[in-house]
């Protein structure tokens, strides 16, 4: 599913509608790796998701978009669990590019796979090995364990 789809150009509507400059110039002040930050808050994106059916072209395309913070805090909530296997899982862990992307993805996915004990080993494993520039799987890992205790 590419970016120009109309479901992907009817949930930037959204954004831009829900936006909120204030807290988008604050996330942008702290240093918020992303291009793009409309500003939304998490009941604001978990309202948005839901409005769609989990689906895996539109949730890979959301998380793809890695300049738009919504985006990527949307795509959790949209991928299909029973399409996710550990080797998908670790896929998109790996991708993680802020704290609150692996926060997301823990509490909206991660923690909800079946295999999720064998995710979390694997997180574990992967984060020992991540580079200091890269720490993608312990953002991950630290964010999903608390979820399973």
């Amino acid at each position: 599913m590419e970016m120009s789809h109309p479901t992907i150009q009817s949930i930037k509507k959204l954004f831009y509608t829900y936006r909120n400059g204030l807290l988008a110039d604050t996330l942008k002040g702290y240093g918020d790796p992303h291009k793009t930050i409309f500003g939304l808050d998490l009941p604001q994106i978990s309202n948005i998701a839901r409005e769609y059916k989990p689906d895996m072209a539109l949730a890979e395309a959301l998380w793809k978009d890695q300049e738009v913070r919504e985006s990527r805090l949307l795509a959790p909530y949209l991928f299909p669990i029973e399409e996710i296997d550990e080797e998908k899982a670790l896929q998109i862990a790996g991708d993680v590019r802020t704290r609150e992307e692996a926060d997301i993805l823990s509490f909206k996915l991660l923690k909800r796979l079946p295999e999720c004990n064998r995710v979390l080993e694997s997180l574990r494993q992967l984060s020992e090995q991540d580079a200091p520039d890269s720490p993608a799987y312990n953002l991950v890992y630290t964010s999903l364990l608390p979820h399973l205790r």
